[in-house]
């Protein structure tokens, strides 16, 4: 794979690294236990029973986005770590290359589509 195609791959890697952390950090504590983890924080929006039922609301919300986002941070942590190992762009899998076209649309894939 091209070396200025893979650099560009890791600059996109860092920016979506930087942007996930950052709405990490708006809506999740790092785990005191493990640091690659966060804990949604939970809504106070009040003493008023609405108030109560809403705020659990939003926090089943908060877990399931953070769930995502932590999995997205994951999978761009995991790329990153392919790039520095000279097995980036290669299924992980199959052992096949991945469709460039497929990492530019997604530059954390690890596999190639439909496996």
């Amino acid at each position: 794979m091209d070396k200025t195609f893979i650099n560009h791959q890791k600059e996109k890697l860092l920016a979506k690294k930087g942007e996930i952390e950052r709405l990490l950090s708006l809506r999740s504590v790092r785990d005191s236990h493990d640091t690659a983890n966060f804990d949604p924080l939970f809504p106070d929006y009040g003493d008023k029973e609405e108030d109560n039922a809403e705020e659990v609301v939003q926090f089943e919300k908060n877990i399931a986005v953070d769930g995502y986002l932590e999995e997205s941070l994951k999978a761009v942590n995991a790329a990153l770590v392919r790039i520095t190992d000279g097995t980036y762009g290669i299924c992980t899998v199959t052992g096949k290359p991945i469709p460039q076209q497929r990492l530019e649309a997604m530059p954390e894939a690890a596999t190639i589509a439909g496996v």
